[in-house]
């Protein structure tokens, strides 16, 4: 992260951290397609920030088929531009099989890679999430 910007690279996308935050995680793993077990392995990107009081921004992305962590139900939905990409954007009451409310964006990167993002925070301020959404530019991937 340049910590004169609070700029980070993540899987493909630049973005600005939100203040406070503070990463607690980043890790890469490969498995192998569940579903289609003939397609190639998944390659799963985690990066998880923590602010002090408590609050968490997570990020996945995957090359693949990602992972099934369980149901979604939300209580509303619409979409943002992400980097001139539409994002589907949601106020989840159930995550991850767990009753919880969430922001939830889900965004694809653009072709040949077609990564798949998944960006999630446990705060529920609209305004902070699209503005931290408005912030990701994509990046060739390292």
């Amino acid at each position: 992260m340049n910590p004169a910007t609070r700029e980070s690279t993540f899987a493909g996308i630049r973005f600005t951290v939100p203040e406070g935050q503070v990463e607690t995680a980043d890790t890469v793993e490969q498995f192998p397609s569940l579903l289609v077990p003939h397609f190639p392995p998944t390659h799963e990107w985690f990066r998880r920030y923590v602010h002090a009081d408590g609050h968490h921004l997570t990020l996945f992305a995957w090359d693949g088929l990602p992972r099934d962590r369980g149901p979604m139900v939300a209580e509303a939905r619409w979409e943002v531009t992400v980097d001139h990409r539409t994002a589907q954007v949601s106020l989840a009451t159930t995550f991850f099989r767990v009753k919880q409310r969430v922001l939830v964006a889900h965004v694809e990167g653009p072709r040949p890679a077609s990564r798949r993002y998944l960006l999630y925070t446990d705060l529920e301020d609209t305004a902070a999430f699209e503005r931290l959404l408005s912030s990701i530019r994509f990046v060739p991937p390292a």
